[in-house]
């Protein structure tokens, strides 16, 4: 959704709406065997457009409590049907510099992304409640948020959603990492215990160096816990498999959790 002709470390989408589009399995130009992937990826992302219904109001209540609290927030209130772009991939490399590597993506259909998607196919069942998209850039470089400011920004949004003048339940999803696209069972770990533990200190000081590419998604589960912090709801993990792929180590932590 974002390339580097706009990429904003936090945003809300306020809009009236936001659909779910077919995933288009076919512009991965899978081979015949890999058929099985492509079909759980459009299970898991999209096999359908769906439009989703989104919470304008409590939309443009954080936006304006969180430009109000020192958090400079983009919003944006529609998405054109086609996106495609140029991103740069600028890890850090061990000798102390930075990759050079740029994507190219090609134009193509999008909708909600897949880490919002997947809530709408999955755990809602393609029949969607309201939603509010919020979001961080948490894998590109150069503005990250640290975990840190990740932290707060969540402390922010449970504030923004206390004094919201509803009487509607709202619940916070993180979605998102663990590790991957190489598995880090500690770094996973960590986070886990912190959140269960509500260990504030740890959330906000994750080694930022295990954090690079989509482990980042990590941050997601930090920002949720300092939406957590001062509520009495307390962590039950559902379950956490560290999926191994290849003998190098990649893949990812996979992890469910609910709190009440």
């Amino acid at each position: 959704m974002f390339f580097e002709d706009n990429m904003p470390t936090f945003a809300v989408f306020w809009g009236n709406s936001f659909p779910v589009t077919r995933f288009e399995v076919e512009r991965l130009r899978l081979p015949p065997e890999f058929t099985a992937i492509g079909e759980s990826l459009q299970r898991g992302y999209g096999d359908e457009t769906i439009d989703v219904p989104v919470a304008s109001g409590l939309g443009r209540h954080v936006i304006d409590h969180m430009i109000q609290h020192d958090f400079d927030v983009a919003h944006f209130t529609y998405q054109n049907p086609t996106v495609g772009g140029r991103i740069g991939r600028r890890f850090p490399t061990h000798d102390g510099g930075e990759l050079d590597y740029v994507r190219e993506t090609p134009e193509h259909a999008q909708g909600l992304p897949h880490g919002f998607s997947f809530i709408v196919q999955r755990l809602f069942e393609k029949r969607p409640w309201t939603i509010l998209p919020v979001f961080q850039n948490t894998c590109y470089p150069p503005n990250q948020p640290t975990p840190k400011r990740s932290f707060q920004f969540g402390r922010a949004l449970h504030d923004a959603i206390a004094s919201w003048d509803s009487d509607a339940r709202v619940a916070v999803v993180a979605s998102g990492g663990l590790s991957h696209f190489v598995v880090d069972e500690q770094l996973d770990h960590m986070v886990l215990d912190a959140l269960a533990n509500k260990d504030a200190h740890t959330l906000q000081n994750l080694p930022r160096h295990r954090l690079y590419s989509a482990a980042s998604e990590s941050q997601n589960w930090v920002a949720l816990g300092g939406a957590l912090e001062d509520t009495s709801l307390q962590m039950e993990l559902l379950d956490y498999v560290p999926v191994y792929r290849t003998e190098a180590g990649t893949g990812g932590g996979w992890a469910f959790a609910r709190w009440a």
